[in-house]
């Protein structure tokens, strides 16, 4: 089997007509495998998270408050 690898602009119409039918797709037959690997952004945020470096709220309300809202 190959493996590609592809980036689609889903905020599209024809983006999102294009990952509707690839869905249809790898759904109705072995045709295709869908893989969702993350993006670099939230593999950093993993690992950082693995490392003991996040942050810990007691509770919902503590988290809003450091984030503003």
């Amino acid at each position: 089997m190959t493996t590609l690898t592809i980036k689609v602009n889903n905020r599209t119409k024809k983006g999102k007509q294009l990952l509707y039918l690839i869905g249809k797709l790898a759904s109705d037959s072995n045709l295709l495998t869908i893989e969702k690997t993350p993006n670099a952004e939230t593999l950093e945020a993993m690992k950082e998270a693995e490392q003991g470096n996040g942050k810990e709220y007691a509770s919902i309300d503590e988290l809003f408050r450091d984030l503003g809202i």
